[in-house]
């Protein structure tokens, strides 16, 4: 997108009052029929009963080497979107892989620790059935969280540990306390910083907004997976990404950042943005670099 036409579209979204139609919660989505379509040309498995508890999309030709533990974005209250399917779409058809996509419990009718309750059985199952597989985990937004969470919670573990982790736009401390979201929620036609407060506070239930469980950004850092971690400048969730770098920095673990000026909350999503191009080119290259290292790790386990 050129310049003239990014800030055409900035303003369009500001006149267009997205952040009050984004207050409105729209809780679970009805993907079925989008799911059913891409059954003609993937490999679609669903799971969980009616609804959709979990479902995986992968090639139809090919048996994959990797496998990405998806865990779609929402702000913990909505379920996933088409968006979301394009773009998993996107990557199986550029790296020829499975992608697994949870449907975790949403708030307010659910807290953290029915989420965590939800995805730490699948994770587990997700390894356990693909032991020769590399592994990843994937998040946006709040599913950015969620990934963060689940690298911490099973890093201790050889067998379990993600082979890489990648944290898309993510939504890292609930307390929403960075001093610097004052100054770019000006420029964020997409977030508040109270509808997020909100809906964190749904989400926290009795558990404090600076507990590991609820913000990871205040977990243990120390033994992660080499980890990705895009964000753009005009997200209020930009500061707290800026933190987790300067924090994974501090102690040593393998952080790629990548930070474009200028761009909205999970702008990697609209093919319109040339930074979109670029961003997604930068992820396809981390995760082949990572799915090289575990190739490279199996063909000669002496060099760990």
């Amino acid at each position: 997108m050129s310049k003239w036409s990014s800030t055409l579209f900035y303003y369009l979204l500001h006149r267009m009052r997205f952040k009050r139609f984004l207050s409105k919660p729209r809780g679970p989505s009805n993907i079925e029929t989008i799911l059913s379509g891409l059954q003609l040309f993937y490999q679609v498995d669903k799971h969980g009963g009616d609804p959709v508890r979990w479902f995986t999309i992968a090639p139809r030709v090919k048996d994959p080497e990797l496998s990405i533990f998806y865990l779609h974005g929402g702000a913990f209250v909505n379920g996933v979107h088409p968006l979301h399917l394009v773009f998993i779409r996107h990557l199986v058809d550029k790296l020829h892989c499975e992608v697994l996509v949870a449907r975790y419990p949403l708030a307010p009718e659910h807290t953290v620790r029915d989420v965590r309750d939800f995805l730490d059985p699948l994770y587990r199952e997700f390894r356990r059935d693909r032991p020769d597989r590399c592994c990843m985990v994937m998040g946006d937004s709040a599913g950015g969280n969620l990934a963060l969470g689940i690298s911490q919670r099973w890093s201790a573990d050889p067998e379990m540990k993600p082979h890489a982790a990648v944290l898309l736009s993510p939504w890292l401390d609930l307390t929403m306390s960075n001093s610097e979201i004052i100054d770019v929620e000006r420029d964020d036609p997409v977030l508040s910083k109270g509808n997020l407060s909100r809906y964190a506070r749904w989400y926290s239930g009795e558990v404090p907004l600076d507990d590991p469980l609820v913000s990871p950004l205040y977990g243990d850092l120390l033994g992660l997976p080499p980890t990705f971690l895009l964000t753009g400048t005009a997200d209020i969730l930009n500061p707290d990404a800026r933190r987790l770098l300067s924090m994974m920095q501090v102690s040593d673990s393998e952080i790629t950042y990548e930070e474009y000026e200028r761009m909205i909350h999970v702008w990697f999503f609209f093919d319109f943005f040339a930074e979109t191009r670029d961003a997604r080119e930068s992820l396809l290259a981390f995760i082949r670099l990572q799915l090289g290292r575990w190739n490279a790790d199996k063909t000669n386990p002496a060099s760990d």
